[in-house]
This record gives structure tokens, sequence and C-alpha cells, in this order.
């Protein structure tokens, strides 16, 4: 367990720390679509969503038009939602796509930084030559057990943030899906303008990738990294005990030396 081949499972730790880079950048285009467009008016700082709310791109124009659109039809909406026949009706339901994607922004930032918090830790790691190093001192035992500590509470929070996310995001899928499919600018303004006097049923096929599934699965990623900084940290402890004798007549030669 302690011999060479024990290195191979420091560089696992950088592969999974690549891994969760590539995985938020997947994350960020899995709810882009579930997103409002939005300004903050200049006297009362308030939040303002309406349909004449834009994004323009280019020569390409965005808005919030189709949403209202769709909502204030006559069309048969889920039970969790509608109908609204005012403008102010569907402006509050669409706080709670606001604040979504919000929160699904801030925790896609906060992936980024768990990758580069992990990085920095296994760094450490091949800085003190824990990967290498036969016999273990005091600086090994040190940053063997503090980097692993601090990925380890960092993943359970993430897992925690993720659980609320997911928790959010099943209170309120039916409006999530129905933003999902008419802010994607993918889809032709015409399509999405004929869906306005459709059934939510027949949105459901172009919604079929705005699911929990990304979220579940960053869970368990999260989860691998829990583990395996709780395998780092087991050996840590156990090589620091384990070569406390090869420690033990390091040190004394040393001292011997300089007597």
């Amino acid at each position: 367990m302690f011999g060479s081949k024990s290195k191979i499972f420091f560089t696992l730790g950088i592969v999974i720390m690549f891994i969760v880079l590539i995985f938020g950048l997947f994350f960020m285009t899995q709810y882009a679509n579930v997103h409002v467009f939005y300004s903050i008016d200049s006297d009362t700082r308030e939040l303002v969503i309406n349909p004449t709310t834009k994004l323009t791109i280019g020569s390409i124009t965005l808005s919030n038009t189709y949403v209202f659109s769709y909502l204030r039809s006559d069309v048969v909406l889920p039970a969790t939602l509608g109908p609204f026949e005012e403008v102010e009706d569907v402006q509050a339901v669409l706080q709670t796509v606001y604040n979504f994607q919000m929160t699904a922004s801030k925790f896609n930032s906060n992936i980024i930084i768990f990758f580069l918090v992990g990085l920095i830790c296994v760094g450490a790691l091949y800085l003190f030559d824990n990967n290498k190093r036969k016999t273990y001192y005091i600086s090994n035992l040190v940053i063997g057990i503090a980097a692993p500590v601090v990925m380890i509470i960092f993943s359970i929070v993430m897992i925690v943030n993720d659980l609320s996310l997911i928790s959010n995001f099943e209170s309120n899928k039916d409006l999530y899906k129905i933003v999902g499919v008419m802010q994607d600018s993918s889809i032709d303004g015409i399509v999405r303008g004929a869906y306005r006097n459709k059934p939510y049923e027949d949105l459901l096929s172009r919604a079929s990738n705005i699911n929990t599934g990304t979220m579940i699965a960053a869970i368990v990623l999260f989860a691998l990294v829990a583990a395996y900084f709780t395998f780092i940290l087991v050996f840590t402890l156990l090589k620091y005990k384990a070569t406390s004798k090869a420690r033990k007549e390091t040190i004394e030669r040393a001292v011997n030396a300089n007597d």
C-alpha cells in the first residue's frame, strides 16, 4: 500500500479534479435556457421582469415575449401553474425563475471554485512530496490532514447546496420546462410562437433535457471527491504511523551528525 504504486493515488486526484472542471462547463449549458431577461429600475433599484425586457446580441434580439405569451394564453396549464390573466401574475411567478437562475449560476461558479481549491490541495500534497516520500514527517502529516479535510468539508457543502437546488427544481419543474422551451433561442421563433395555443404536454418533448439528472450526477461526483480525499487522509495517518521507526532513525542520524 505504501510502495511506489501509491503514487498513482495522487495522480488520480489530478484526474478527478479535471473531471470536475469538465463537469462544471457541462453543467453551465444544461439549465442555460431556464432564465428570464430582467433589468433593475434606476430609481427604485427593484427587479423588473416584463415582456419587453430585451437582450441584444449582435443582430439577435431576445426577450421574454414567448414566456409571457404562453403563460397568459388559453392553453391548459399544469395544476401547479396558472391560469394567469394579468401581466403582474406572470411577473410574480417569473420571479421564481429569476431566483433559480441566480442560484444555479452561483452553484456553477462554485463548481469552478471547487475545482481550483481541489487542484491547489492536490498540488500541496505534491509540493510536500506526499506522493513519493518513503518516510512521512510532521509536514507530510499536517498537509496530508489539512488538504483532505478542506475538500471533504467543501464536498459536503456542495452536496447540501445541490440537494437544495434539486428540491427547488422539483417544486417548480412545470414552470422551468415551459421557460426552458420558450427561452431556447435555438428553437425558431415561429415554432415557439406556434406553441402559444398548444397544451403543456406538447412542450415536454422539447424540454426532455430539462431535468434533475445533471444535478444528481453532481452529487455522485462530489461524493467521489469526498471519498478520494477520505482515502488520502486515512493513507496519510497510516503511513505516518507505519514509518515512525524510520523517521526516528533518520532524526537521530541527523542529530548525531550535528554533534
